[in-house]
């Protein structure tokens, strides 16, 4: 897929897969140090196209580390039961739910078929041991400062998305048994177009809908934003660089999951090892930044900052919108609590 909401679609690095005798050595040197308990395979390209996958995921496990998938759903029939099994968590990247919306996702594939798919996948699979989470994206009317950035064809199509997510639910609610005021609790929250409480909501026992409200990826909208300038951020933390770092295909390591290009790397796995790169005077420099709220880097700090449009005015009653919406979310949680 080339979504439009995805860096993936004007990605430039090269585009291929990380070398299997590099990956075991990588996985033998974070199971033997405690690294880290859970292997994500995610990020910026899709895990299923990978044809050596499936021993990838069974090394991990050998090891005894947890793993996580994140895969669009086009190739979901390679999750295949032994892969199922050895996985932790699978996110299926659905995002949009009609035909009209899928055109986002750039790809010459019937939307009925694609949603086919994923449905069968799920009246097989919904009762395993393994946690399935469907996730999507959407855009509030009222978050009045994204909807000036970016063009109105994208909330025409957002909102058609929420629609089309009642319908989706329906037709789960048919093959997998479920709670109904689940799904009416979540479609409420969207036909209202109100805040949601939390991300993540149950709908049976080992399946979520994991709903995100659409993000600017650390601000790399310039073909939307000509009306604004990013003001840099200087001071704060970041969850996902403290988290850990990425992998990418070609071998090197970034500290961020939206470095679509690989512009913040600290390393590279052909020639260092990964406890050498994170102990690594660049690497060690950025981590100790953020851990005393401090942002090194330009990219992060650009990632950090925000949104200003040109005209000051305008800027105002953005700020007024923001504080009135703030404090009604916070009112309610407060009410509801």
């Amino acid at each position: 897929m080339r979504c439009g909401f995805c860096p993936n679609r004007t990605m430039k690095r090269a585009r291929t897969f990380l070398d299997f005798d590099i990956f075991k050595k990588t996985i033998d040197e974070i199971s033997y140090n405690s690294l880290t308990s859970t292997i994500s395979f995610a990020g910026n390209g899709e895990p299923l196209l990978d044809n050596k996958i499936r021993e990838k995921i069974k090394y991990c496990k050998l090891k005894g580390l947890k793993t996580v998938i994140t895969t669009n759903g086009v190739l979901i029939d390679r999750i295949t039961p032994d892969i199922l099994k050895n996985q932790d968590a699978l996110y299926i990247s659905w995002q949009t739910f009609n035909e009209s919306s899928f055109k986002m996702r750039n790809i010459n594939l019937n939307y009925d078929n694609y949603e086919t798919k994923i449905l069968n996948f799920l009246n097989e699979n919904y009762n395993k041991s393994t946690k399935i989470i469907l996730s999507m994206m959407f855009i509030r009317k009222r978050k009045r400062f994204m909807m000036d950035l970016l063009p109105d064809s994208y909330y025409a199509l957002f909102q058609q998305n929420g629609r089309g997510l009642y319908k989706t639910l329906k037709k789960i609610e048919k093959i997998i048994p479920c709670k109904q005021e689940y799904f009416e609790k979540i479609y409420q929250i969207i036909k209202k177009d109100i805040r949601f409480l939390n991300n993540e909501h149950r709908l049976n026992k080992n399946l979520f809908l994991n709903i995100d409200e659409y993000f600017d990826w650390g601000g790399n909208l310039q073909e939307y934003s000509k009306d604004f300038f990013r003001v840099p951020c200087l001071r704060g933390s970041c969850k996902v660089m403290m988290a850990g770092p990425l992998v990418l295909a070609n071998g090197e390591v970034s500290i961020c999951c939206q470095d679509a290009e690989g512009n913040v790397t600290v390393g590279n796995l052909n020639n260092s090892s990964l406890i050498e790169i994170l102990l690594s005077k660049k690497y060690q420099y950025i981590y100790n930044g953020f851990k005393n709220n401090k942002v090194i880097l330009n990219q992060c700090q650009k990632c950090k900052g925000y949104w200003k449009h040109k005209n000051k005015y305008k800027n105002l009653l953005y700020n007024i919108d923001l504080i009135y919406n703030s404090f009604k979310f916070r009112l309610k949680r407060f009410l509801l609590s």
